[in-house]
C-alpha cells in the first residue's frame, strides 16, 4: 500500500513540519508521517517500479507524478522512454 501524503506547498519536511526546500517543477511532496505504513521507493529511469521499503518514520521528498520517473543523469522528472542511457543503465558496450 502506498504511503502518500499530497501537501501544500510541495515541500521537503524536517521533523516537526516545517517546509525544508520547495520541490522542483513536475514533483510533489511524499510524505510517511509516523504511522508505521510501507513507504515505496522513488519511481526512477533505472528502477521504474517502486518497492517496499518497509515502514518509516518521517520520511519526506520530492517524487515525480506518475507516469514520469526520475531521471538521476538530469535531474528531472521524465517519461520513461525519454531516460538518458546514464540514468537507464544501458551499457553502450555491447
Amino acid at each position: 500500500m502506498w504511503c502518500f501524503q499530497a501537501v501544500t506547498p510541495d515541500c521537503v519536511y524536517d521533523d516537526s513540519g516545517l517546509c525544508m526546500q520547495e520541490c522542483p517543477a513536475d514533483t510533489v511532496s511524499y510524505t510517511s508521517g509516523c504511522d508505521l505504513r510501507e513507504v515505496m521507493s522513488r519511481r526512477t529511469c533505472k528502477e521504474p517500479e517502486p518497492r517496499s521499503l518497509g515502514p518509516m518514520c518521517d520520511l519526506s521528498r520530492c517524487d515525480c507524478v506518475e507516469p514520469k520517473v526520475w531521471d538521476e543523469a538530469v535531474s528531472k522528472c521524465v517519461p520513461l522512454e525519454e531516460c538518458t542511457k546514464e540514468a537507464s543503465g544501458v551499457d553502450e558496450t555491447n
